[in-house]
């Protein structure tokens, strides 16, 4: 009973050190895909969840939706779906105690689905690749729990993503 009474009071004295430690969010941008001369531009959104370790480096996970188009011609219908699961470090420098600065370097793995219909037959297939996933951005805390973030990511090699998002602490 003693080992349980100590335990929990270490455990009650210890959480204050982790609250505002955790984050989630989400974000709005226009994802832009560029790939032998020819590019095409989308909406997109991503949510997201993160630990920060310390002032400067926090842990993230996301899903960030790419590209849901579906596309009618010639009697033939073609759907594709593009969609990223993001894992990064964050790198954060302070400018001022409201704005900062932010790089992001890891992995994400980009998962693409593709159907084709002409209303009788149809055809899908799918793929995925795991590839480097980097960005740069700017955070601006309007409280201690509340943030705006604009961002600039390149998710793969022929896309580029720019996003403004809101980030809240918990």
């Amino acid at each position: 009973m003693k080992k349980l009474m100590a335990l929990a009071m270490a455990a009650a004295f210890a959480a204050p050190a982790f609250a505002g430690d955790y984050y989630a969010g989400g974000d709005l941008g226009r994802n832009k895909f560029s790939d032998g001369g020819a590019s095409v531009t989308k909406t997109g959104f991503a949510v997201f969840g993160g630990y920060k370790l310390n002032d400067t480096v926090s842990l993230e996970a996301g899903y960030r939706s790419l590209l849901n188009e579906t596309v009618k011609e010639d009697g033939l219908t073609g759907k594709v779906d593009l969609y990223a699961l993001q894992f990064s470090g964050v790198f954060s420098a302070p400018v001022t105690n409201e704005l900062s600065l932010y790089g992001r370097l890891g992995l994400n793995s980009v998962r693409g689905e593709v159907s084709i219909s002409d209303g009788h037959n149809s055809d899908s297939g799918s793929g995925n690749k795991t590839k480097a996933l980097w960005g740069i951005g700017a955070s601006y805390a309007f409280s201690k729990d509340v943030s705006l973030r604009v961002e600039f990511q390149k998710p793969m090699k022929e896309i580029q993503v720019l996003s403004v998002g809101v980030k809240f602490a918990f």
